[in-house]
């Protein structure tokens, strides 16, 4: 049966990934990794990601991500935290993709005009759901339905959480 709670269950290693780089950022987690994705390259002008898209990001979110797919594993019964092998590749698979998805988002809103820590709504909650979901569909079902639900609902917890994380002084920017 599909419950919201399922929904929330199969994204949460995704949802974990796309807040850890903030921690990692906040508490100077790995900072010999703190370097950007793009190396500082720029296209007609503008950085390809921006100075935010770091591979410290990437590997601290990553790392998050199967962390949360593991505990999953002892409290969970659901496909596919019901074996620890499969939580590990859905986890980290799901993770990433939430990731480079957050990175093609942060490309596309350069190209636009848009500057690093602006605000870009709706894309700025749902990149990682939708990434997350390309990969997931090879794991788990994925209807529409399931997905729409996904994107409204988590997204909107995204945007919460944000904006408690600006609140808070763990976010630099919205």
């Amino acid at each position: 049966m599909l419950t919201l709670s399922n929904i929330i269950l199969i994204f949460l290693p995704a949802m974990v990934a796309n807040m850890a780089p903030v921690f990692a950022s906040k508490y100077n987690i790995l900072l010999w990794l703190n370097k950007p994705i793009d190396f500082g390259r720029t296209l007609n002008g503008k950085r390809m990601l921006g100075e935010n898209k770091t591979f410290r990001g990437l590997v601290v979110g990553v790392a998050a991500a199967l962390c949360m797919g593991i505990l999953l594993t002892f409290f969970t019964d659901i496909y596919p935290y019901n074996s620890f092998p499969l939580a590990i590749v859905y986890s980290g698979a799901t993770g990433f993709a939430a990731l480079l998805a957050d990175s093609i988002k942060s490309f596309f809103k350069r190209r636009v005009g848009i500057e690093s820590g602006q605000l870009w709504i709706p894309f700025d909650q749902i990149d990682f759901v939708i990434g997350a979901s390309l990969v997931a569909m090879f794991f788990v079902e994925i209807s529409f339905i399931m997905f729409m639900v996904a994107i409204i609902c988590i997204g909107f917890l995204s945007y919460i959480v944000s904006r408690i994380g600006f609140a808070l002084h763990i976010k630099k920017d919205l």
